[in-house]
């Protein structure tokens, strides 16, 4: 068995994207006997009413998020003897004093998914995605980034999603996924930071790899609560 890290590359965004949905949707929505038995995550079954064309919809969307992170991010995938069994979703750190060119091109990046976005929702709708609530979510993460890492001069590395293919999990392949970025993290000095949606055992795993958790992040619609987790790993010096 060999496990070997790359980078994300176009060929591998249908696999991503449907590995994603595979691990934060309930099995319940695939209409597939063959699926594994899975609730959910907390996050997406707080984030969305599972309608009819939201797999469509939501694959779209998460197509057009990794073409941008090709460009201006660092998606991973893991594979084995030449099998993609997992993927990673780094975002880069983008320092405070980014010179005018770099911010004109990422804000230029931007606008170009925004439009793409626009144009998906006017050809799906939203298809279940409760806007509402992702506005909450936005502003309490808005929130938190703007009082944990308010000090982060140099941005930070943001672990956006980690999944392995759930035939493949318990052989570390996920530690890879994350421990190839920390890696660089620790070279460059510049600190990680993520977001768990479930404490058990994910909050567990992270802390193993150095990360520990800076707020608890309590999305409120009128009772109906989702918890996340944001957790921040401080630079290790070798």
């Amino acid at each position: 068995m060999t496990i070997s890290i790359r980078r994300l590359e176009e060929a591998d965004i249908p696999y991503a994207a449907r590995a994603i949905q595979r691990t934060f949707f309930p099995s319940a929505v695939f209409n597939d006997p063959k699926a594994p038995e899975s609730k959910g995550d907390p996050y997406a079954n707080w984030l969305y009413d599972f309608q009819p064309g939201l797999l469509v919809r939501n694959l779209e969307s998460l197509s057009i998020r990794l073409r941008w992170l090709i460009d201006y991010g660092c998606p991973l995938v893991a594979e084995e003897d030449g099998k993609v069994v997992g993927v990673a979703l780094w975002m880069a750190p983008v320092p405070k004093n980014q010179s005018y060119s770099d911010r004109f091109w990422a804000y230029t990046s931007l606008w170009k998914v925004w439009f793409q976005q626009v144009w998906m929702n006017m050809r799906f709708g939203y298809a279940g995605l409760n806007v509402h609530r992702y506005n909450i979510w936005k502003k309490v993460q808005q929130e938190t980034h703007d009082e944990v890492l308010a000090n982060d001069d140099k941005g930070v590395w943001f672990l956006n999603i980690v999944v392995v293919d759930p035939a493949e999990q318990g052989k570390g392949i996920g530690k890879k996924l994350v421990t190839y970025v920390l890696d660089i993290a620790d070279k460059s000095g510049i600190r990680c930071y993520l977001e768990s949606s479930k404490w058990d055992p994910n909050v567990t795993i992270y802390r193993k790899m150095g990360f520990e958790v800076a707020k608890e992040m309590v999305c409120d619609d009128n009772g109906e609560i989702c918890k996340l987790y944001s957790m921040v790993r401080e630079v290790h010096k070798a």
